[in-house]
């Protein structure tokens, strides 16, 4: 009596579930619109029958049957009326590879549904190209990442290509590097322009004087009386030409008025004192006209003039860290205005040349000099020698010209 009871509740327990159950997806699908029953079974496994959509209200009259047409092509596969239905798939457990069951139909994941990350094994990401229908490859290899089968990657209007770098538009810039920064870019060997010349290093001249002004022309002079024509002379026979002299010595060159001067220092120039001023000095042998070397660091000259003074000195540090060095221009040891410029050694052992040029008006017996700080005591100014190696020439700690432009 007791188990006859037991069963007819649990019947009545489930009866009653499948009434709500079907009560709530009828209403939930009368308000969607969604088959949420038919998804729902979707997900578990079952495959609900092919969904049979009605043409028209009218009956379908039968006619006599035609003669068999000839099969058409195959159309594209429509998405009403198909169920593409699998069993839940557990990831974990996968045999093979992951494929859809249609090609280009599914997505991974939209706009409101991500996935939060995705990490991918060592192999490629394929994408397929929308315009050639070609694919092309994204890889990594040894911290390299690769992209074969496109010829270029774009960035903004910025487009990185196999020959280079090129902007899409054509009256764009293509800048490199930062207005802050304090790095230089480098080139391999050199700039090559448009019209095919090529710069492979600086050229330091010096800046063209200006025009002096044109001297007022001198009075014409009186025209002299034109002179009573002579008789005709006869015509006398041809002589023999006579032999070929002996050609001259060669004259002695001709000098010209510019006065010059070249010297350098051979010795490693120290800041023993931070932020102190230091003058460059020279100890190289004499050489220069109307331009010498007072007191080791004074460049004097002996005639006024308009004088190009061009250097380059080979900095060097001993420490770590990062440390400038300001160098200017004085004359008759006071500064001259606006004549400042500061280069920045980075990290131990850094290495860096300084070299730029100054145009200035001298007076005869006027002396020039280079001034250096630096708040750093291990900034100096570097020479080296015995080189090998090749075997070559050594380098002066500072080099030093003095040219008259005017």
């Amino acid at each position: 009596m007791y188990l006859r009871r037991l069963l007819k509740n649990i019947v009545l327990t489930l009866t009653f579930i499948i009434a709500v159950t079907n009560a709530f997806f009828y209403v939930s699908e009368t308000i969607t619109g969604k088959p949420i029953l038919g998804n729902t079974l979707k997900v578990l496994g079952f495959c609900p029958a092919v969904v049979i959509e009605k043409v028209s209200n009218q009956p379908i009259l039968t006619g006599p049957v035609g003669e068999t047409g000839t099969t058409g092509a195959q159309g594209p596969s429509g998405k009403d009326g198909t169920t593409v239905c699998q069993a839940p798939i557990n990831l974990f457990s996968l045999p093979g590879d992951l494929i859809p069951a249609v090609d280009n139909l599914y997505s991974l994941g939209n706009e409101t549904n991500r996935w939060k990350g995705l990490q991918l094994g060592p192999g490629t990401l394929y994408i397929q190209d929308i315009t050639t229908g070609l694919q092309a490859g994204l890889t990594v290899n040894s911290g390299t990442l690769l992209l074969d089968g496109a010829d270029s990657l774009r960035i903004g209007n910025i487009r990185l290509t196999s020959k280079g770098i090129e902007s899409v538009l054509s009256d764009q810039d293509i800048t490199i590097g930062n207005i802050t920064d304090r790095g230089y870019a480098l080139f391999a060997n050199g700039i090559k322009f448009p019209d095919g010349t090529i710069q492979t290093s600086a050229i330091l001249q010096g800046v063209k004087g200006d025009t002096g002004a044109q001297g007022v022309q001198g009075a014409q002079g009186i025209q002299g009386e034109v002179g009573s024509q002579g008789p005709i002379g006869a015509t006398g026979e041809r002589g023999i030409q006579g032999a070929q002299g002996i050609q001259g010595i060669q004259g002695v060159p001709g000098s010209t008025n510019a006065y010059y001067g070249n010297f350098y220092s051979t010795q490693i120039q120290s800041n023993p004192i931070a932020n102190a001023v230091n003058a460059m000095t020279f100890d190289s042998p004499p050489d220069g006209v109307g331009v010498t070397v007072v007191s080791g660091s004074r460049i004097t000259v002996a005639n006024a003039g308009t004088y190009n003074i061009q250097f380059s000195a080979q900095l060097d540090k001993t420490d770590a860290g990062n440390d400038s060095i300001d160098i200017w221009l004085a004359k008759n040891q006071t500064n001259v205005t606006w004549s400042n410029t500061r280069s920045w050694l980075y990290g131990n052992n850094a290495k860096q040349v300084a070299a730029w040029n100054f145009i200035i008006a001298l007076a005869a017996n006027d002396f020039i000099q280079l001034y250096w700080s630096s708040a750093d005591t291990e900034v100096r100014l570097f020479a080296e020698t015995s080189l090998s190696t090749p075997a070559r020439p050594d380098i002066p700690s500072v080099i030093l010209t003095v040219t008259q432009v005017r």
